[in-house]
Formats: C-alpha cells, sequence, structure tokens
C-alpha cells in the first residue's frame, strides 16, 4: 500500500523532482519505506511513497520502470493473483528482475493494454506512462478500495492518492465545492460522488480507466460493471458450497503478505467468518484487534477474545477512549474532508494500536451490502418482492422483522419504524429534517443545497427491488466506508484488506436471487448457512448489529464547552457564512438541552468547520 502523484503538463514544461517530492511529503504516512520521483520526459513526473507488503527489498521501489524503458508505473494497492499472473505472464515470454507485484502489473499492462484491469484480483489506483505513445493510463479499482483523486489546472492533469497532495501542488484548488458539502451535510452522501469538497477536484470514478495525453481532454472508460441477470437455476444449497468455496479462496489470497498479517475482530458473523475460515488452511501466527467499549453494553471484546482463543490467536482489546477534538482534528485531515460517521474515532485508535504489531489487516467490510445486512433499510425492498410474487406470508414476515428487531424492544421498534418510512420513501426526509431542525441552519452556499445523487446511466436493473437495493447500496453507501477505511488505516500506515470485495464473490452474490440473502426476517442467509460448522453458533444466531457505537449524543450534552461550542459558535466559524448563526445556536441548545437528538447533525458540522480550518484557510 502506498501513496501516487502524477503531473502531465500539456506544455512539456520538465516536471520538477522537487515540487513532487514536496507534494510527496503531504501523504509520507501512506509509504514511510520509501519515495521515489520519475521526471525523465519533460512534461511528465511520477511521484511514490512506499508501504512495502511484497518484496521487501529496494528492488521493488516506485516508479518502477520496465525492462525496455518505455512504460513506467507509480501504483498503490495489491494484485492479490499476481503470482498466477506472474506465471501466466512468463508462460508469454516476459522476464522479471523482482518479486513483487508491481513488476507483474506493469508486465500485465505490457501484454494486455487497456484491458488489463479484466485480468486483475485486487485492490488498485495506478498511473502509468507510455513512453512511446506519450500517453498516462490511469486506473481504479472495481469497488473504489484504494482512492485516486485529479483536477485539471491551466496546462496541467495532477493525480494524486489524498487531496492534500494536490492541494499543494496547486494551492487554488483550496475552495469549497458547496454541492459536494451539501450532499453529505443533508443525505451522507460522499464517496460515489464525482465532485470532492474543493472545487475542481474529481475522484476518477470506481471501475473506470482514463487515458490522457498531452493537450487533449482526458477520455474514461468504464471497464467492469454488475452481473446483468440473475441465475435462478442454481439451488441454495448449490450456491451456499460455492460461496463458502470463494470466500475461502478470497482470504487465502489475501493472506499474501511479506509482513505480518491480523484480522479485525467482533463477536459478529463477518470477521469471526474470515477468522474461522482463515483456520480452515492456515495454522501459523496470527493476531486479532478488537475495540474495547469500557463499561458499556456493547462491548464484544470478550466474546471476540473467547473465539481467538479457541482459533490459537493472539488477541488485543484495544480501549476506544480518545482525546475528542485533537483526535476529531487528525481525523478530518486525515479523511480530506468532513465526515459524518463517529465510527472514525475508536477506528483511529485500532489502527494506531494495530501498527504496533501488523502492517496488513484483514476486515469484513462489505459484507452488509453485499448479503442484505443493514435490515431495516432493505426491508421495504423486501416486502415489494414477497407482494409481486403473492408471497403474503413472507411480506407480513419481512415487515415485521423490519418495524419489531428482535431484541430490541420499544425504542427499537420505533427506529425500525423511521429508518422502514426514510428507506420506502426517501423525499420525506427533506420534511423531517426541517421539522427536526437541521435545515434551517444552513446559510449562502449551502441553503437550499441537494441531496440526492442521480442514479448512473447504464446501471443494470434487476426484476427484483432487493437486488437493486443492494447494487445501490453496494456502489454508494459501500464506496463511501471505504473511503473512511482507506484514510484511517493508512494514516497509521496500515494495509487493509478486504476479502468480502473479491469481486468473484461480489459477481457471484449479486447473480444469485434476493431470497438466497434474506430469508424469513433474516439477513446474510448465504452466509450463515455457507459457515455453519466453521463458526460457532452463538455468533450466527440473530443479535443486534453493533458496529462502532460512539456516545456523541451525551458527549454534546455533558460537555459541549470541550467539544462543539469552542467550534461551532466561534467567530472564526461565523465569519464563514455556511451556517446560519441564530439557527445553528438554536439547534445545538436544543441538542444540549435534551429536546431532540441531533448529535448526528451535530457532528458533520463540527467537521466541516474543522476542515475548512486545515484545508481551506491556510492553503
Amino acid at each position: 500500500m502506498c501513496g501516487v502523484v502524477a503531473i502531465l503538463d500539456s506544455r512539456g514544461k520538465p516536471a520538477s523532482p522537487v515540487e513532487i517530492g514536496r507534494v510527496l511529503e503531504t501523504i509520507r504516512h501512506r509509504g514511510p519505506d520509501g519515495t521515489g520521483t520519475w521526471c525523465e520526459v519533460d512534461g511528465v513526473g511520477l511521484g511514490h511513497v512506499r508501504l512495502a507488503v511484497i518484496d521487501l527489498s529496494r528492488d521493488s521501489d516506485q516508479p518502477f520502470v520496465s525492462n525496455d524503458g518505455s512504460l513506467v508505473i507509480t501504483y498503490n494497492g495489491e494484485i492479490f493473483n499476481y503470482l498466477e499472473l506472474r506465471t501466466e505472464l512468463a508462460g508469454l515470454g516476459h522476464t522479471f528482475r523482482t518479486r513483487s507485484d508491481t513488476e507483474v502489473l506493469l508486465a500485465a499492462y505490457a501484454e494486455w493494454g487497456h484491458d488489463v484491469c479484466s485480468h486483475l484480483n485486487g485492490m488498485w489506483a495506478f498511473a502509468i506512462y507510455d513512453v512511446r505513445k506519450r500517453e498516462l493510463f490511469c486506473s481504479r479499482d472495481r469497488f473504489g478500495i484504494k482512492p485516486l483523486y485529479y483536477a485539471s489546472v491551466g496546462e496541467r492533469l495532477l493525480l494524486a492518492s489524498e487531496v492534500k497532495a494536490l492541494l499543494a501542488a496547486e494551492p487554488t484548488l483550496a475552495q469549497l465545492e458547496p454541492s459536494a458539502v451539501s450532499k453529505l451535510m443533508r443525505a451522507s452522501l460522499s464517496g460515489h460522488v464525482p465532485e470532492h469538497f474543493c472545487r475542481g477536484v474529481r475522484r476518477l470514478p470506481a471501475a473506470h480507466n482514463m487515458v490522457a495525453k498531452p493537450g487533449g481532454e482526458p477520455v474514461f472508460t468504464r471497464y467492469w460493471d454488475y452481473p446483468a441477470s440473475i441465475d435462478r437455476g442454481v439451488t441454495f444449497e448449490a450456491a451456499c458450497e460455492q460461496f463458502r468455496a470463494l470466500l475461502v479462496d478470497a482470504v487465502r489470497l489475501r493472506m499474501r503478505s511479506d509482513v505480518p498479517v491480523g484480522t479485525t475482530l467482533s463477536s459478529g458473523m463477518d470477521s469471526s467468518s474470515l477468522v474461522c475460515l482463515l483456520r480452515t488452511f492456515y495454522d501459523g501466527e496470527h493476531q486479532a484487534f478488537t475495540a474495547k467499549f469500557a463499561d458499556s453494553e456493547d462491548d464484544e471484546s470478550v466474546a471476540a477474545g473467547r473465539l481467538a482463543r479457541e482459533l490459537g490467536m493472539s488477541h488485543f482489546s484495544i480501549p476506544t477512549s480518545v482525546d475528542f477534538l485533537p483526535t476529531l482534528e487528525r481525523v478530518v485531515h486525515h479523511m480530506d474532508g468532513p465526515t459524518e460517521c463517529p465510527a472514525t474515532l475508536p477506528l483511529w485508535n485500532i489502527m494506531r494500536a494495530m501498527r504496533e504489531r501488523i502492517v496488513v489487516c484483514l476486515e469484513g467490510q462489505g459484507a452488509d451490502e453485499l448479503l442484505a445486512g443493514y435490515y431495516q433499510t432493505v426491508a421495504p425492498a423486501a416486502v415489494v418482492d414477497a407482494v409481486r410474487l403473492g408471497q403474503w406470508r413472507q411480506a407480513g414476515v419481512a415487515l415485521r422483522a423490519a418495524l419489531l428487531p428482535r431484541d430490541e424492544g420499544r425504542r427499537g421498534g420505533i427506529r425500525g419504524g423511521l429508518e422502514f418510512a426514510r428507506a420506502a420513501v426517501p423525499s420525506a426526509h427533506r420534511a423531517f429534517r426541517r421539522i427536526r431542525g437541521d435545515e434551517p441552519v444552513y446559510s449562502g452556499v449551502l441553503a437550499g443545497g441537494p441531496d440526492a445523487q442521480p442514479e448512473r446511466d447504464n446501471a443494470p436493473h434487476y426484476r427484483e427491488a432487493l437486488s437493486n437495493h443492494l447494487r445501490r447500496s453496494h456502489e454508494r453507501g459501500l464506496a463511501t466506508l471505504l473511503h473512511y477505511g482507506d484514510a484511517i488505516s493508512m494514516a497509521h500506515s496500515i494495509e487493509s484488506r478486504l476479502p468480502f470485495l473479491d469481486h468473484r464473490l461480489v459477481e457471484f452474490v449479486f447473480g444469485l436471487p434476493g431470497e438466497y440473502k434474506l430469508r424469513d426476517g433474516r439477513g446474510k442467509a448465504l452466509l450463515r448457512e455457507a459457515v455453519r460448522g466453521d463458526v460457532p453458533d452463538s455468533i450466527l444466531r440473530d443479535r443486534p448489529k453493533l458496529g462502532f457505537v460512539v456516545p456523541i449524543r451525551d458527549w454534546f450534552r455533558s460537555e459541549p464547552d470541550a467539544t462543539v461550542l469552542p467550534v461551532l459558535l466561534s467567530r472564526r466559524c461565523r465569519e464563514r457564512g455556511l451556517f446560519n448563526p441564530k439557527a445553528l445556536e438554536r439547534a445545538l441548545r436544543r441538542h444540549i438541552s435534551g429536546r431532540v437528538d441531533l448529535s448526528n447533525q451535530i457532528f458533520r458540522w463540527l467537521t466541516l468547520e474543522l476542515w475548512c480550518r486545515d484545508a481551506l484557510d491556510g492553503a
């Protein structure tokens, strides 16, 4: 895992190694093991900071040049099937001077050109310059696990793993993009939105290639998409067997490393499945890490520790308490923008502690969006499908499970009803924001801003409402979580690997009927049955989904002078003009008094102001 920078100047102006080196310093955390620049052709500059994971020798440092000198790459990520590709490419006449996946990737591009991504199983963001064609070929992995941002300023095209690197190259980019900010503030949309919070900065979309030549506009091509149809010929039992085989192989490939590997482990089904399946083929040393919520009923560290010991793994419980504002400032800096996710705070602690013992981490991210884990959000689609098929009993079961979550009592039922209503009628949330009192807070360029992102053209459309919902969730909401995971893990020089995002597994699951994922009001049916016998039954039984429960509601009420008020009621924030001062103070006082819970909205406002100070004010 690494950090990349690329500059293409249409005027042919020589790239400066000094400038690229200065830009690389802003993302040094992504690659503490080496720094390199390549400026051998006028108008082109490539830079790289390296986190050494495969082939730790200096021979694999980047930017990496092909044997004949015609291709050079700066690359962030891992190609997990690089050993198989190396064997195939050697049979086609390619020779190798390192043991790295970087050299395999460059040879694969030399062999297959723009079609290279169809051969790759991995996560990546890279730029390859073809000296002969005078062409810069850039690509991002199928699901956007690894980031790649770009901007055009004058005659220069800039690319980098993080936006702060682009701002270091072109400070004029440090201007607010109101549309992107509004979508995050109002609707939690960010990871899949093309625009970044800085005007003129954009994300290369997941599953896309970009080709740029001096003097021409970049050309974008989508190279992968979700399956177009559902296979109803496979039985549920056969699907479970194939799913298990694919998941085991996904874990096996992601254990390839020349540095220590560990796993984040909760007491839930996703991470427990990974460690249990790992032990079916690997008996070496392995370390598991769990967030510890002291004096909380949501603490999972005891159960997770018990499972780790049963599997012969070392287990570490990581306290989640943080020094709130200083930690949040660092989180926002590494996130390159505001966030709606308080879970980044305990995640910061976990990644920091992990870096003392490991470099590579397996995580269960992606299972919920793939297998209908967020039940209340998918319930309306499940009800629609059941009614369409005349399955009235199933429709009733789905509706009851959504409105009356198991083991959560009356409060859970109210929350379930609200979640069901919001998922069923998204437009109603606009009216709800006005009633709740947060909509009047937005002012200036944020007043009346957008709260939706249009569906992309030519997206697969299934006859099942559930499959359509999961596809949107997988490429929208998951993209935001992937951004958070990459930013926080790389802030501590940790490479995070995600077996549930092996593209073979994703393609297989999206080709299955929706009822294989959600049965009798229970999500993840496919996973549950596929790992039965590998994972203890106590874990497979339904339990409330916990996640990282961060008590920001209580913090903002009990310690407002140490959390929100010094930032949001400051003169600096008032003069920025993004919030109506009177409406903002009224909303804060209503929350502090307990009349309404605006903690999630306050957290977004707080991170927006902190990011503006970090990225815009000092530019």
